[in-house]
C-alpha cells in the first residue's frame, strides 16, 4: 500500500473515535527513501491522519532513521521478526529467529531500535525464548502476535474476521469467515 492509501485508512480509524493509541504503519519509512523523506512521511501520519506514532519495519539498519524520527518528535514503534513488507525476503510467512544466529540478530536489532528511541517493539513470529530474553533486557515495551513473555498482543482485523482465505496463524480465533461468503445484493438494489 502507498503512504496515501495508509493515510486514508488511518484518518478513517481516527474518525471512528475509539479512545486508543493510534499507530500508523509507514510503508516507506525508512525503507528506500532518505532520512528526510522518511521523517516527512512519518510526520504526515501525525499531522494529517491523527496518529500518535508510526510503526516501521526493520532492524539495526533502520536505527539511524528511527533516531532521526524520534529527534524530530515522532514517536516510533519498531517491528521485528516476521516483517510483512519484506516477508518474501525472509523466506515467506514463517517463524523468524529459530537459529542461534538469527535469534541473536533479532535481539541485537531490538536493542539498536530501543537505543534509537523506539518506545515499543512489535515482535512477530519469533520463538518464545527470544521474547523472554528481550523482556529481561528491555527498557521499552514489547508486543507480539500470539506469543507469551511480552506485554501484550496485536490481533489483525483481517485474521479475526476471515477476510482472507487460506493460512491463519494458530493463535487467531476467527469470529467470521467473510472470505467465503458470497456477495449478496443489498435490499432494494436492482438486479440486472
Amino acid at each position: 500500500m502507498t503512504v496515501e492509501e495508509l493515510l486514508h485508512h488511518t484518518r478513517a480509524v481516527r474518525r471512528g473515535g475509539a479512545p486508543a493509541l493510534l499507530i500508523g504503519t509507514c510503508p516507506s519509512c525508512p525503507n528506500n527513501v532518505s532520512v528526510e523523506q522518511a521523517i516527512a512521511n512519518a510526520g504526515r501520519f501525525l499531522k494529517e491522519a491523527g496518529a500518535e506514532a508510526v510503526k516501521v519495519e526493520g532492524g539495526g539498519w533502520v536505527a539511524k532513521t528511527v533516531g532521526a524520527m524520534v529527534e524530530a518528535g515522532i514517536p516510533v514503534v519498531g517491528h521485528l521478526g516476521l516483517t510483512p513488507q519484506t516477508a518474501s525476503m525472509l523466506g515467506g510467512y514463517r517463524v523468524q529467529g529459530r537459529t542461534a544466529e538469527s535469534a541473536r540478530k533479532i535481539f541485537d536489532d531490538a536493542l539498536a531500535l530501543q537505543e534509537a528511541g523506539a518506545f515499543l517493539l512489535v515482535l512477530e513470529c519469533v520463538p518464545d525464548r527470544l521474547g523472554a530474553d528481550l523482556e529481561e533486557a528491555r527498557d521499552s515495551r514489547h508486543r507480539d502476535r500470539g506469543r507469551p513473555n511480552t506485554d501484550g498482543q496485536v490481533l489483525v482485523f483481517h485474521d479475526l474476521v476471515g477476510i482472507q482465505s487460506g493460512f491463519a496463524p494458530k493463535f487467531v480465533k476467527r469470529y467470521a469467515k467473510l472470505a467465503t461468503r458470497s456477495a449478496q445484493p443489498s435490499p432494494g438494489t436492482a438486479r440486472r
